[in-house]
């Protein structure tokens, strides 16, 4: 894996404005704010624009808040449950247009929760995506009908002071993850040959 080079890549700033702290302070995020950001994934493309996406949100100190908390896996759990807010993302599994398999939902939920994530960073509000929870026991708990897959939790807050992280979490949140380059996974005309980037 590469160096990050966020500096140099070329790309737009907020694109290398984005990544995922653990490290969350005890601000709020506002109704207008959060307004704004599930705004932001409605208007993401989908497949036959299904919109197949779906989220729940919950703030710190609220009982429901504390039921997904339980859900999330102990690994995630010390830094997460410290978010303002906590988002759990849900696909629908088949196209409302006909009833059949929709086999691009988790794609399309995606779509979405980047478009809210960069709304998100446009406001100084960061996002850690975590697959480290209890899918079965969300829908249990939160009675979600079974044609929707919980997909993900989003851990949502302003950047918060790394030193009030675990000890063994604070070198991660202090060093940037580098990222591949090009060549490992845009390739021209051929299967893993060599791109002409």
């Amino acid at each position: 894996m590469s160096e990050d080079n966020r500096e140099s890549s070329g790309i737009i700033d907020i694109l290398k404005k984005r990544w995922s702290p653990r490290s969350f302070s005890n601000k709020n995020i506002s109704d207008e704010s959060l307004q704004r950001i599930f705004e932001a994934a409605r208007w993401a493309p989908s497949c036959f624009n299904e919109q197949p996406w779906n989220f729940i949100y919950f703030r710190r100190g609220s009982e429901s808040y504390n039921k997904l908390a339980a859900a999330i896996m102990d690994g995630n759990k010390p830094w997460s449950i410290n978010a303002p807010v906590l988002v759990l993302t849900v696909a629908r599994n088949s196209f409302e247009r006909n009833g059949k398999s929709n086999n691009y939902a988790m794609h399309d939920l995606g779509m979405a929760v980047f478009s809210l994530t960069l709304q998100a960073l446009s406001e100084d509000i960061y996002l850690h995506q975590l697959a480290g929870f209890d899918a079965k026991m969300t829908s249990e708990i939160f009675r979600i009908d079974d044609n929707f897959s919980p997909a993900t939790v989003l851990a949502m807050g302003y950047l918060g002071d790394p030193e009030a992280l675990p000890d063994s979490l604070k070198p991660s949140e202090k060093k940037r993850t580098g990222r591949k380059p090009i060549s490992e996974f845009v390739f021209m005309n051929s299967w893993k040959k060599a791109n002409n980037l």
